[in-house]
């Protein structure tokens, strides 16, 4: 049998203690919710709560992070397939709208992380994993001139993922979920093939 290493069981903690605060929140919120609440359902101590994690607070960081490096790869499987970047934005979107009425995402990513963590430091985050991948998209769609020529991608690529997480919180906090998440998903796709170029490059997406 092979025996775990000081840093596998390390590794180990750390992932219990994540899984317990993931439920936990899910379940009753960032606030309803101690270290001793996390500890408790993690089985584990506070020494070893504090060798990975400053705070509570930091804790709700590293879920929204693990969140963002799961979205990259669920996006590396919705683009599967897919050449137009245009087709891949659309996608991506339709999927995230999906994604963001799932329980966890809409409490502990969508509204205690960006509560407690605040807004620049949420969107921070968020531009860590999504910025460049957008923008990277823009300037192929532009150079196969499927998209019109831009003033910036970049800056695109922010307006794009501004409207979008927009969009995730009122389905997220919407009573009618389904409805809102039509009329988002419609507004997303309209603002996207807005930068469609003209001729059959642009069309090829519609």
């Amino acid at each position: 049998m092979t025996r775990r290493t000081q840093a596998d069981r390390r590794a180990a903690t750390r992932t219990a203690i994540l899984a317990a605060a993931r439920e936990l929140f899910t379940e009753h919120g960032y606030q309803g919710c101690s270290v001793d609440t996390i500890l408790a359902r993690a089985e584990s101590s506070k020494g070893a709560f504090y060798h990975h994690f400053s705070d509570k607070a930091a804790v709700l960081e590293a879920l929204l992070t693990d969140f963002e490096e799961e979205g990259v790869r669920r996006a590396r499987e919705w683009s599967t397939g897919i050449s137009s970047p245009l087709e891949i934005m659309r996608v991506s979107a339709r999927n995230l709208l999906d994604w963001c009425t799932d329980p966890y995402i809409r409490q502990v990513v969508l509204t205690d992380a960006l509560s407690v963590l605040g807004f620049t430091r949420w969107h921070q985050i968020d531009d860590r994993y999504t910025l460049d991948v957008l923008d990277h998209l823009l300037q192929r769609g532009v150079a196969a001139k499927e998209v019109r020529p831009l003033p910036s991608t970049r800056m695109t690529a922010r307006l794009i993922i501004a409207a979008t997480n927009e969009a995730a919180l009122f389905v997220a906090n919407a009573v009618d979920v389904e409805a809102a998440r039509a009329e988002a998903l419609a507004s997303i796709d309209f603002m996207i093939m807005s930068i469609a170029a003209p001729g059959p490059a642009g069309r090829r997406s519609v």
